[in-house]
């Protein structure tokens, strides 16, 4: 019955959050968002909320794991990197006189691009290194 309860309260919650964001962002931003979500929602609860199975041989569902499974793979990265690099971009497209919303988009392909070269290359290594050194690890890879 707590589950049940906890459960409510988490819908509740992104319920809560969604509208939130309708009323923050863009409309047209907001529907794309908000489609995004669904979609995010539609592969992990799909059998709780949807009361549907999804049937993963179908292309379009593998793709959105795939999207879905590269952004959380570079989320750090990504995190570290979008405000210095997408306010000084945004910065100076401003300053060559860019006033569109759509501006936006140039930072952000900035950004994803440079946390995948990020995390592919400095991130993925050094785990990879701290792993193999580290004392405690019982199972040694090879780097």
């Amino acid at each position: 019955m707590l589950s049940k309860e906890r459960n409510n309260k988490n819908y509740l919650t992104h319920i809560t959050i969604l509208l939130y964001i309708l009323k923050i962002v863009a409309f047209d931003f907001s529907i794309l968002l908000l489609s995004f979500i669904m979609v995010f929602y539609l592969i992990v609860y799909n059998d709780k909320i949807f009361k549907i199975k999804l049937n993963y041989d179908n292309r379009f569902v593998q793709l959105m794991v795939k999207f879905f499974t590269y952004f959380s793979n570079i989320s750090y990265c990504l995190y570290l990197l979008h405000q210095n690099i997408g306010f000084s971009i945004i910065y100076n497209l401003e300053e060559l006189g860019f006033t569109s919303e759509f501006v936006i988009i140039i930072p952000f392909i900035v950004s994803v691009l440079l946390a995948t070269v990020i995390h592919y290359l400095v991130a993925v290594p050094s785990s990879k290194l701290l792993l193999k050194i580290n004392p405690f690890n019982k199972n040694k890879i090879k780097a």
